[in-house]
Formats: structure tokens, sequence, C-alpha cells
């Protein structure tokens, strides 16, 4: 069964109850609306902000969709289930469609050789545990 681009584009799962947003996916939404919400009229025209969102956990990126979807920003997602055609079209979205101001990207799909630059903005939505393992080796490396 071939999967549309829809599908992998903007991916989400259904989430009616209130309890499974967390505190950290409040703060994220809060800070998304603050710097995407629209500018007054008669202000001059900014580059429009886009963000990056890393996690390391596809089902926090299905968590992250949902959200996203309901304060209505549009946003593309990059992770190892997608092909390379619809990874090379979800970075293509980023860059080139005003729209679509956010992109969801797991760590292992992501790590090496991804162009970005068309973010203005990085958002890690990992555990302090698993950043600290991560960094923790490069802060005190002894060259």
């Amino acid at each position: 069964m071939e999967e549309s681009k829809d599908h992998f584009l903007q991916q989400s799962i259904s989430i009616s109850d209130p309890f499974l947003t967390s505190a950290k996916i409040r703060a994220l939404l809060d800070d998304l609306q603050r710097i995407h919400a629209p500018s007054p009229k008669g202000s001059r025209k900014m580059k429009i902000p886009k963000s990056v969102i890393f996690s390391q956990w596809t089902c926090m990126l299905d968590l992250l969709a949902t959200s996203i979807k309901s304060i209505g920003l549009k946003f593309v997602r990059l992770d190892g289930k997608m092909t390379r055609e619809f990874r090379t079209e979800a970075l293509e979205a980023l860059n080139k469609d005003p729209n679509v101001t956010i992109i969801l990207v797991s760590l292992k799909a992501g790590g090496v050789g991804l162009n970005l630059t068309a973010a203005n903005r990085v958002y890690i939505m990992v555990s302090l545990c698993y950043f600290y393992c991560l960094f923790f080796p490069f802060f005190f490396k002894n060259d």
C-alpha cells in the first residue's frame, strides 16, 4: 500500500484529551504563536520566521504535529520512515513555501547532511538526561 505525500508531509495522530499536552509542549506552542503572529499593519516586513524542532522520539513528533496543527501553523516532517523523495520534498517545502514555517525532525533521520539554513530558530525537544549524555563528553574533552 503506497502512502500519499500529504501523509508524510503533515502526519499527525488524533488526540482529544487535554491531559496529554505537557508543559514543555505548551511552552513551545506559546513561543511558536508569538513568533508566527501576524505583524501589525504598517510595520516593517521582516524575514518569515522558520523553526526546526528536533526530537529523538517519533511519538513526540506525533504529539507535536497534532499540537501545531491545532494552532493553525503549517509544518512538514522529516523522519526515518520517509523515502528520500519525501525527505527532499519536505526540505523544499521549508525552503520555498512561505506558509510552511516549521519542520519536525527526528534526530536519527536528521543528524547528518541536511541544509536547514532556511530556519532561524531551533527547538530541541529531548529529555535533559539524553541531552546531558549526548553532549557531556564534548564539554570536558581533554585535548
